[in-house]
């Protein structure tokens, strides 16, 4: 009886999901174990619903697979159980892998470097903001999306892009050196590209306006968001020093005394909370500093070849159906650029007909790539490196870098066959929605959706970033394509949630920052616990500013 089973699951196969982690600690905030407690969870909270229609998930063992090079890998296997008439029936079995890349990651991060690099993503969006339009293509190019309602009729988007493309051709660059936006507009007057191309001079300048607005908006929003966290901290270290002064001067000790006292308590404090926020953007952090960068971001393509060579042998295996992919915070990234460079291969040279053919078949058995609290968007600039000699550098930068339309072409994929979901929230700085990826094809074809999530223990940043999976909406969704190997756009939230700021939150932004100042006056004039009733108060009216804000989103999710 058991060898026929046997025989029957190995008939069968199974269906794959694949899961990259990225917090810096996984063992307690994202691994995959903890992932499926989530999964199972939201599957027998609703039992008797979806053993009708889903199916719950049941039996989950540990087994072990041996990999290509003859290492052993830890698998954890689960069975798809619908019930038919009364009866618990196997649909399929569901093999679950986890992507593990952390392991070379030794060095620290500090609060200095973290600032540094806050200031080097400001400053890389400046400078993409002001520098001459013929410069990084990539995101240039990219950015389009900015301008799709613009288009209709003859006037196409990818008309406008090839004719940024041949602006950059050597023609073009021997006649308007400077490439500044008044050379593309001059360019796109001529004779010649009028009359094979049409008027494209207004679409032009208002790609130009907005792209440069939604660069200056955010480097605002991150320099904003820089400055009044360190105005905080200048407030709460001034105020514990004028307190334990006061306190020190009526006990007769040295005002240095007191100085030193606070400045140990407050880094104290500092440690302590510097500890869960490091946790999490560590890995986001080295993915992009300066010593990835000068050694030829070795960490970056030693993680990505390890994700390759792991979904490549998930795939590979004859009795692997189908595979679902998900990435959590850096893994999103990891897992995205391993799934494009499997795309590229291909069509790489030299390949035989059928080899080529055996690729794609495989390829294809991916069905679905889910993004969660992805931070592709955040540091897409710090990718954007510009050369002014070479202009052909840029070109063949831009076309390395990951492309829907290109997997669309390699692959033959139509919309409902594959999709790139991308789950953000805007209570979580890390994740952000994702524009990097648009291209045409993404509007004839759709691929990548947007989708806000709202994770357990918003407002809370830090819980927000680890809660994804405990939203019932976002969990339904991924839980609907593990079990049916399908993905439906239709169940999933809005790209974002309108939410009407009420006059509340302008009064609490107006009495945070007055807050803020009354603070550090007081403190100057050695009002002393005026200041530390401020701090308090401060802190309540931020903590019931956001709880508010996290309501009226809840309300406006229904």
């Amino acid at each position: 009886m058991t060898n026929t089973r046997s025989d029957k699951t190995r008939e069968i196969g199974h269906s794959a999901l694949v899961f990259f982690h990225g917090i810096g600690n996984p063992k307690k905030l994202g691994t995959l174990t903890t992932f499926l407690d989530e999964f199972d969870k939201y599957g027998s909270a609703r039992n008797a619903r979806n053993a009708q229609t889903l199916g719950v998930p049941r039996n989950f063992k540990h087994k072990i697979e041996e990999g290509k090079d003859g290492c052993s890998r830890s698998v954890i296997q689960f069975r798809r159980i619908k019930k038919f008439k009364d009866r618990d029936v196997q649909v399929k079995i569901v093999r679950s892998y986890e992507g593990y890349w952390g392991d070379d990651l030794v060095k620290p991060i500090s609060v200095i470097t973290f600032l540094f690099w806050l200031i080097k993503i400001i400053i890389n969006s400046c400078g993409i903001a002001i520098a001459p339009w013929r410069r990084y293509p990539l995101y240039r190019i990219r950015s389009l999306y900015l301008v799709d309602d613009l288009f209709s009729g003859s006037r196409s988007r990818e008309k406008l892009e090839a004719l940024y493309r041949k602006f950059g051709e050597a023609p073009q660059v021997s006649r308007w050196p400077r490439g500044r936006i008044k050379d593309f507009i001059s360019f796109l007057e001529t004779k010649d590209v009028q009359k094979h191309y049409g008027s494209y001079t207004s679409v032009a300048r208002e790609w130009f306006a907005r792209e440069r607005r939604a660069l200056t908006d955010f480097a605002c929003r991150m320099g904003g968001a820089l400055i009044i966290m360190s105005s905080l901290v200048i407030a709460v270290w001034l105020t514990l020093w004028r307190t334990l002064d006061y306190f020190f001067d009526v006990a007769k000790f040295s005002s240095a005394l007191s100085l030193g006292s606070a400045t140990a308590v407050f880094f104290g404090m500092f440690w302590l909370l510097w500890q869960p926020i490091k946790q999490r953007i560590s890995d986001v952090y080295f993915w992009t500093s300066y010593d990835e960068r000068s050694n030829g971001f070795s960490i970056r393509e030693r993680r990505i070849a390890q994700a390759e060579s792991l979904i490549l042998d998930v795939l590979e295996n004859p009795r692997c159906n189908d595979c679902i992919v998900i990435g959590h915070s850096l893994g999103s990234a990891i897992s995205m650029e391993a799934v494009f460079r499997i795309a590229d291969k291909i069509n790489a040279l030299d390949l035989a007909d059928d080899e080529r053919q055996a690729r794609l078949e495989r390829f294809r058995k991916i069905k679905c790539v889910f993004l969660v609290g992805s931070p592709i968007d955040n540091i897409f600039s710090l990718f954007q490196e510009d050369s002014g000699v070479s202009r052909r550098y840029s070109r063949i930068q831009e076309q390395k870098a990951p492309s829907i339309d290109r997997m669309a072409g390699q692959c033959g994929f139509r919309g409902g066959e594959f999709a790139i979901v991308n789950i953000w929230s805007r209570f979580d700085p890390i994740s952000a929605r994702i524009f990097s990826l648009r291209t045409p094809a993404n509007s004839t074809e759709k691929i990548l959706y947007n989708s806000e999530g709202i994770p357990s223990g918003i407002p809370n940043p830090l819980s927000a970033h680890a809660g994804y999976f405990q939203d019932e909406r976002v969990m339904g969704e991924i839980y609907r394509t593990v079990m049916t190997s399908r993905f439906d756009p239709s169940k999933i939230r809005a790209e974002i949630i309108e939410v009407k700021v009420k006059r509340r939150m302008y009064i609490t932004l107006i009495a945070i920052s007055l807050s803020l100042i009354a603070i550090i006056v007081a403190n100057f004039m050695e009002f002393q616990f005026l200041a530390l009733g401020g701090l308090a108060a401060l802190g309540l009216i931020m903590r019931t500013a956001l709880k508010w804000y996290a309501r009226d989103l809840k309300e406006c999710d229904g």
